[in-house]
């Protein structure tokens, strides 16, 4: 292997591995695992917020780069994100109605939230500016879990950076569209743990 190749291909498999969907599903899952005080809906949550947040959308996103709605994996056109988010917030919504049917517990509820206004912002803010979902995400997701099952997640964190310079040297993002996320995924949390009362 090319010396030279070595930093992008370390920076695909940084993004690939904390590509949006699964971190916003990891940290749904540990937060179920956690927090459920019902045992027998922990499978059932579990299922679902798998299928909500990751088997649908990464279907659905393939689905547009069949059909050329997408030019590639991380959709570097901004309106090329239009529609995956669309689907994303359709798909939270019905996530969202179906926790609250089943009586889930709060925090469950919470990480819901926001993992549901991050979509939405993200969207907004993308209809006008490009804005690093991969960091609002993985932001999002722990703290999230910092706030919502151990302050120790709160750590992960430090490897935002990480995450950003892969971003970057991608080229998908600028430094100041990874900041944003950072922050935007801050605050949205925040909402989410410190605001909604349930």
């Amino acid at each position: 292997m090319n010396r030279a190749a070595l930093p992008a291909l370390s920076a695909r498999v940084i993004s690939n591995v904390f590509l949006p969907p699964f971190v916003l599903c990891f940290s749904f899952i540990k937060t179920v695992l956690a927090r459920e005080t019902t045992p027998s809906s922990i499978p059932v949550f579990i299922i679902a917020g798998c299928l909500l947040l990751v088997v649908l959308p990464i279907a659905f996103f393939i689905g547009l780069m069949k059909l050329d709605k997408v030019s590639d994996q991380d959709a570097m056109e901004r309106t090329e994100r239009t529609l995956p988010y669309l689907f994303g917030i359709i798909l939270m919504v019905t996530g969202l109605g179906f926790l609250l049917y089943q009586h889930a517990a709060v925090p469950v509820v919470q990480n819901w939230i926001s993992i549901f206004l991050s979509i939405v912002f993200v969207l907004l803010i993308n209809l006008r500016w490009k804005i690093s979902a991969h960091l609002c995400s993985f932001t999002v997701a722990f703290c999230s879990l910092g706030a919502g099952v151990d302050a120790r997640w709160f750590g992960v964190l430090l490897l935002a950076p990480v995450l950003g310079w892969s971003r970057i040297l991608l080229k998908s993002h600028t430094v100041m569209q990874v900041v944003a996320g950072i922050l935007l995924g801050i605050a949205l949390s925040s909402i989410s743990f410190g605001v909604v009362n349930l």
